[in-house]
């Protein structure tokens, strides 16, 4: 049995997709994961052998690439690694990143929680039965029964930073690596833009993103000069130019911009964690770690749902009293009463917060859909060689036309490659949370940014 598995940002997809990986393995599946490109060309190229397919999303975009899988016999499952439940209602995102053209072809969706599975099954109600309430693989993460998969990597970041608090940054729009100019050149492209007013509002909204991003370098070198037995990590969004931050607050000792792995081990090592209106305020409230949102101004940018289990701070003194309170008074009543009050709000966009992980529901539902009759060349040495060599090749040209350019190729932004330790690293992390795995892991790296997991190899 063969699954393939595309991962399209790193930092925030990779941890968990990879425990998924892994655990299907065990359970005697053969497993290629990496890179979205490189993922999506591998399977759909012909003699590759035919699987299951867990795809990011399935946006009408995608309709060719989704019925090349399904043509060759592919069984297509899908989770939206976007989420969409940041936001009040979830309608505008179903309609965005769903389509009846692609629903026609996959066999599941995975929904997060109620709150879209509810949205998405009124929207439409003929592919009801496609859509499955199970929870997300990174919520999976967040659990108190996962924390052991993290215990080495949240310890080390205690060695290094402790005491920290975590600022997650969520400039995207004004800290990404295209000007405002190529943003509207972009959406116009896309069709997002049709009017004056469209290019007004995404001018609107970076001018408020921008005020906003200077409202959190005020606050976080006042805390960083008032505080200075304390680190402050200042975490870039995955789509993110680090160099942004890099500059702004470079002069500052104690405070540091890293962006490393996946966030969970990064929240649970932390004495607190300031946001607004990112999903690591949500992240924050599950793992019940200290949270506040900083709200100076009224703005697009706060989103209501991860503030509203936060610690909603207006200024830079209430600011500076709650890191006081959580870093070295252990007083943490404000934001725990907060977390206590709005997590039946965190359980209706989680299903899996609380009984079985979602990672065993999905793979127990892909095995119980899964009928596919052997196809393609199969997975021989000389096949694994001759894709090892062209993504290789196709790696180096992407390269190159970087250099040319003087901008890398998106994938390689949000994704990079794939290095055994940390395949091995996910590997130790999914035994210390299931004991009953074990066996001798066997990897195959294709390139730099797939490789192939699977147990007892020969």
């Amino acid at each position: 049995m063969y699954l393939y598995i595309p991962v399209e940002v790193k930092d925030r997809e990779f941890q968990s997709r990879l425990m998924l990986a892994l655990l299907a393995a065990h359970r005697g599946w053969t497993v290629y994961i990496g890179r979205i490109d490189e993922i999506s060309l591998l399977a759909r190229s012909r003699g590759s052998p035919v699987g299951a397919y867990f795809d990011k999303s399935i946006q009408r975009g995608k309709y060719q690439k989704l019925a090349s899988l399904k043509m060759r016999g592919f069984r297509i499952f899908s989770q939206d690694e976007e989420g969409g439940f940041l936001d009040s209602e979830y309608d505008g995102f179903a309609r965005r990143r769903f389509d009846s053209s692609t629903l026609s072809l996959v066999d599941r969706v995975y929904c997060w929680g109620r709150f879209d599975f509810q949205s998405l099954t009124t929207m439409y109600p003929e592919y009801r039965n496609k859509f499955m309430l199970s929870g997300s693989p990174r919520a999976d993460l967040w659990r108190e029964d996962f924390a052991g998969g993290h215990k080495q990597k949240s310890q080390r970041y205690r060695g290094i930073y402790a005491p920290f608090v975590l600022f997650s940054s969520n400039f995207a729009f004004v800290h990404g690596f295209y000007s405002l100019d190529e943003l509207l050149a972009i959406q116009e492209s896309q069709g997002m833009i049709r009017s004056e007013s469209d290019r007004q509002s995404v001018r609107d909204v970076f001018a408020d993103q921008l005020r906003m991003r200077d409202a959190f370098v005020e606050l976080v070198t006042h805390l960083a000069s008032r505080f200075r037995g304390v680190t402050f990590i200042v975490r870039p969004h995955p789509v993110e130019n680090s160099r942004f931050w890099e500059d702004l607050v470079g002069g500052y000792p104690n405070i540091k911009v890293i962006r490393e792995g996946d966030v969970a081990p990064w929240i649970r090592s932390a004495a607190a964690v300031i946001h607004n209106g990112c999903t690591t305020g949500l992240e924050a409230a599950a793992m019940a770690t200290p949270v506040a949102a900083y709200l100076p101004h009224d703005s697009r940018h706060a989103r209501s749902v991860p503030n509203s289990v936060s610690e909603q701070i207006r200024d830079i003194s209430g600011m500076a009293s709650f890191v006081q309170d959580a870093v070295f008074d252990g007083n943490q009543g404000g934001a725990r009463d907060s977390v206590c009050r709005n997590m039946s709000g965190v359980k209706e966009r989680f299903a899996n917060i609380e009984g079985l992980p979602a990672m065993v529901r999905i793979l127990e539902d892909i095995e119980s859909s899964y009928d596919i009759a052997a196809g393609g060349l199969g997975d021989s040495a000389v096949w694994r060689y001759f894709w090892g060599m062209m993504l290789r090749s196709r790696d180096l040209g992407q390269k190159s036309r970087a250099k040319v350019l003087g901008r890398s190729h998106p994938g390689c932004r949000k994704f990079g490659g794939i290095n055994r330790s940390e395949i091995l690293a996910g590997a130790d992390a999914i035994e210390s949370i299931f004991p009953e795995i074990s066996g001798r892991l066997g990897l195959k790296n294709l390139g730099r940014s797939v490789v192939r997991v699977s147990f007892d190899v020969e």
